[in-house]
């Protein structure tokens, strides 16, 4: 597909409510056909070749097969196979996805959506329809329907066509229920903020001091461009530019960050308590807690791999070498040598709590570099903090841990996109919140 740009309007401002029952009231489930697709996106203004169109989005991702096993296994009384779907591809599925057990309980493999060029957004989706190798009812039904098969078959014939159409659909489809507000809280530079005696900011928070470092090069930054263009560049979109800039120089990491964030002006002490996931962790509260912001189970073990620059002080997993369970003082998934070469750095802490708390390196194959070692480290069994070692152990991560091992590019690619991901996350535009002259305090 060419690259396509989406050139969105702002302000585009951030809710305050999100209900559970949201996504299954408004987003369209795997079983409906085209009629029912038809009505669901044109409640949102969406016409039924943008709904088409749109549907293109299948041509990357994957689908668990509790998705479509209905169609291989229990499709009707008639037909245990859905007759729409071409029997090699049928039977090249129940290779990967064996009948779900009665209790439901078994395993939930994933599957690629678009079986000819799963890791590219492209038109090849609408040719695996064509071939009747669509994986979702709803996928394979645009092509069944009389009201929506020309314009699959348009599709399939040109990928130029499509990408444009899919572009300006993106663009429509980003303007839908974006609401307007006054204030909000996010990536807003909140954590420049200094303490006042009576309202201590996230700054004194025990998950940011001592450990968060740099401020002063945030201020220097701020000092510059205040002097040549006043109240125009705020200190959340300088976090940004700095974060981009320490991938590449550290890692050569590379991306494009958008500007126009504005600064909050209200910083709180418990907030990242609330939101930071801590060093004890295990896979799937780490997993829950990153969904919060609406990063998937791959985004965050692609962002955990910022572990591997900076340190870490002793007391962060100091429960791993000294008091881990009744069973084993230590934690059995470290590896005993390693363990060994940490507890000469780190000694046991002393019962008054008040000792030394020295700092050791996240990733002792390449403390200094933004890499894929990382993850070769959990390989070796050399990950410093539960939350670390913890996506190796866990059977929904060891694989993309593997895979992340395996190729240092491809993680990097993805380490990019997540980070630009993660920049737009709860930012204030528009009127909300200032720019604020020193990122220290506000306006």
């Amino acid at each position: 597909m060419p690259t396509q740009t989406h050139p969105f309007d702002i302000p585009s401002h951030d809710g305050r409510v999100s209900l559970i029952d949201e996504p299954t009231q408004n987003l369209p489930p795997p079983i409906f056909d085209a009629k029912q697709l038809e009505d669901n996106f044109a409640r949102k203004g969406l016409s039924l070749d943008e709904m088409v169109t749109l549907s293109g989005a299948h041509s990357i991702g994957v689908s668990h097969c509790s998705s479509f096993s209905t169609r291989l296994y229990t499709f009707n009384a008639t037909h245990p196979q859905d007759p729409s779907m071409d029997p090699s591809f049928a039977k090249e599925l129940k290779a990967k996805c064996p009948p779900p057990p009665s209790s439901g309980n078994g395993p939930n493999p994933t599957v690629p959506l678009d079986v000819l060029t799963p890791d590219k957004l492209d038109n090849k989706y609408y040719k695996d329809l064509n071939n009747h190798h669509g994986l979702l009812t709803s996928d394979q039904t645009l092509l069944s329907s009389s009201a929506t098969a020309g314009i699959v078959r348009n599709n399939a014939r040109n990928d130029a066509a499509w990408a444009n159409k899919f572009a300006a659909a993106m663009v429509k489809m980003g303007s839908i229920d974006v609401l307007t507000g006054k204030q909000g809280e996010g990536c807003d530079a909140s954590i420049l903020l200094d303490s006042t005696p009576r309202k201590p900011t996230e700054k004194e928070n025990i998950a940011n001091n001592p450990s968060l470092r740099g401020y002063e090069v945030i201020d220097e930054a701020k000092a510059e461009l205040e002097a040549q263009c006043p109240q125009t560049v705020s200190c959340a979109d300088i976090i940004a530019f700095a974060a981009r800039d320490s991938a590449y120089k550290v890692g050569g990491i590379n991306y494009k960050v958008e500007s126009g964030r504005r600064d909050g002006r209200v910083s709180l002490i418990d907030e990242p308590t609330q939101n930071l996931p801590p060093p004890f962790f295990d896979a799937k509260q780490l997993e829950d807690n990153f969904a919060r912001k609406g990063l998937s189970l791959d985004e965050m073990v692609t962002l955990s791999g910022a572990h591997s620059i900076g340190v870490s002080h002793c007391s962060s997993f100091s429960t791993r070498l000294y008091t881990f369970n009744a069973t084993h003082p230590q934690d059995p998934s470290m590896d005993p040598n390693f363990a060994k070469e940490l507890k000469a750095k780190c000694p046991p802490p002393p019962s008054s709590g008040n000792g030394p708390n020295p700092t050791v390196p996240l990733d002792v194959l390449t403390p200094d570099k933004l890499d894929n070692k990382y993850y070769k480290d959990l390989n070796n069994h050399h990950g410093l903090l539960t939350s670390d070692q913890t996506l190796l152990s866990s059977s929904a991560t060891a694989g993309i841990v593997r895979n992340n091992a395996r190729n240092d590019a491809a993680w990097a690619n993805k380490f990019a996109a997540t980070m630009v991901k993660m920049g737009s996350i709860d930012v204030l535009t528009g009127e909300q919140g200032e720019v604020r002259k020193n990122c220290r305090v506000v306006n």
